[in-house]
């Protein structure tokens, strides 16, 4: 990890943020290769950093054990933001890029009453709090159900009629789960009366209760590019 000055195209792109680039003390970047932590669980939060390009996942961390995934961004993103609100200035969760990032390094204790004093700053956190939360409880769903939520939201991202023709060859390496895994899958939610066998494939014969296991976490393939989950 590299830090240098920050170039005047880079300072705009706080305006993204909803932050006044101009009222900012000594902002500088930091240049990630894949796989470096960025924010440690505990470690004392001497910047707040702001994502300009790259990946970047958060996890709670567990011992013994990689961590709860709780967010994946893109370009864009904010770690730790909540600690702006806390007492003190630790971080509570861990950030790892997943590929080459540039990343903001904006000093956190003197430039925490500037940020709080800027309302279009305080709203876009506002929003993404409530996008957190709810990462945070899709990855929830999946920790408890795991096979039962990937498959339903994949057929929901797939589908095109009210019976759908799985290609279970096809849904299994997109998901990466093995085929038997697929059909007990689908077996407990024909048994649940959520999905039922019809001629040419699936039904979903209860709608309100496949839309509880459908939480939109997985896209469909697009060329060039990889599934979102």
């Amino acid at each position: 990890m590299k830090k240098r000055q920050i170039r005047d195209e880079e300072n705009e792109l706080l305006k993204e943020y909803g932050i006044q680039a101009e009222d900012i003390v000594n902002p500088g970047i930091l240049e990630c290769e894949k796989g470096e932590i960025l924010l440690e669980d505990g470690q004392k939060m001497d910047d707040l950093l702001f994502l300009v390009r790259g990946q970047v996942r958060t996890l709670i961390p567990a011992e013994g054990k990689k961590g709860l995934l709780v967010g994946r961004f893109c370009d864009r993103g904010i770690f730790d933001d909540t600690a702006l609100f806390r007492k003190n200035s630790t971080s509570h969760i861990r950030a790892v890029t997943e590929s080459e990032a540039t990343v903001i390094a904006m000093p956190f204790e003197i430039n925490r009453r500037v940020l709080l004093d800027q309302p279009p700053f305080l709203r876009y956190l506002a929003s993404t709090f409530a996008s957190s939360i709810d990462q945070a409880m899709n990855s929830f769903y999946f920790q408890k159900y795991p096979l039962e939520y990937e498959v339903c939201t994949y057929i929901a991202a797939n589908r095109t009629d009210r019976e759908y023709a799985l290609d279970i060859p096809k849904m299994c390496r997109e998901l990466s789960i093995g085929e038997r895994q697929a059909e007990r899958c689908l077996n407990m939610l024909c048994d649940k009366g959520i999905l039922s066998r019809g001629r040419i494939g699936y039904r979903i014969e209860d709608p309100y209760r496949f839309e509880e296991y459908n939480r939109g976490m997985f896209s469909p393939v697009k060329k060039g590019g990889r599934h979102a989950g």
